[in-house]
């Protein structure tokens, strides 16, 4: 079984959030990374998904739901207890993501609503303000079909590779949720694509760090180069 996900848990370097906050950030992420898996892995456990990106993006829808709804969103992603500091506290996240230097990351965040629906302009300040995220409203009948915005969003995000699939969106979805991410790709009707690191120096080949070890797959083990760097 492969069991493969991203957790990102950069407390110590979150700086403008209170630090219980990151904490329990950090503590929100990694028990909805569990419970998601046993739900998803029950069919295919050999994987690869980021908790984070699913994790941000219904984040962000949680601050536009109200009543019942919302208590829901915010319990299955334990973000009860940080109450409405939970955007602020994802705005330092998501700027430091996008800040390194030597690991190449960046993630975006967009909300594509049926276009009969009013988007109220709170909703629409505060995606924009936390999540740098872009919202609007989508014309499911429009030339090229509903799916040509978001993968013009895409590109515009420099996420090349793939592409959302015609008939992925329909009449019966009232929004489909977009979070692109650098450099690997897998798109999910009415979620998110997948987040992964592409370090400058990690992928450098290096025959004297880089060894055979084994990758075990569903029903065999198979060789594969791996390298392995130590440090902080």
């Amino acid at each position: 079984m492969l069991y493969f996900t991203l957790i990102l848990a950069l407390v110590g370097q979150l700086v403008a959030a209170d630090k219980k906050q990151q904490i329990a950030l950090s503590e929100a992420s990694t028990n909805f990374s569990g419970q998601l898996y046993q739900k998803i892995a029950l069919n295919d456990p050999n994987i690869v998904y980021s908790p984070y990106s699913i994790h941000s993006v219904l984040t962000m829808i949680s601050e536009g739901a109200r009543g019942e709804t919302s208590a829901q969103i915010k319990d299955s992603l334990s973000i009860t207890s940080l109450g409405d500091t939970v955007h602020a506290v994802y705005k330092e996240l998501i700027k430091l993501l996008n800040s390194f230097k030597e690991v190449t990351i960046h993630t975006g965040n967009a909300l594509y609503v049926k276009q009969d629906l009013h988007i109220l302009p709170a909703f629409l300040e505060n995606s924009t303000k936390y999540y740098s995220a872009k919202v609007d409203n989508i014309n499911l009948s429009a030339n090229g079909g509903p799916e040509r915005p978001i993968n013009d969003y895409r590109l515009s995000e420099r996420v090349f590779p793939g592409s959302v699939k015609e008939e992925c969106v329909d009449d019966k979805q009232s929004s489909v949720r977009v979070n692109v991410s650098y450099e690997i790709q897998t798109f999910m009707c009415s979620n998110q694509e997948n987040l992964i690191l592409k370090s400058n120096t990690f992928l450098k080949n290096d025959p004297e760090l880089t060894t055979k070890e084994d990758f075990h797959l569903l029903d065999n083990t198979v060789k594969q180069s791996a390298k392995e760097l130590t440090g902080q």
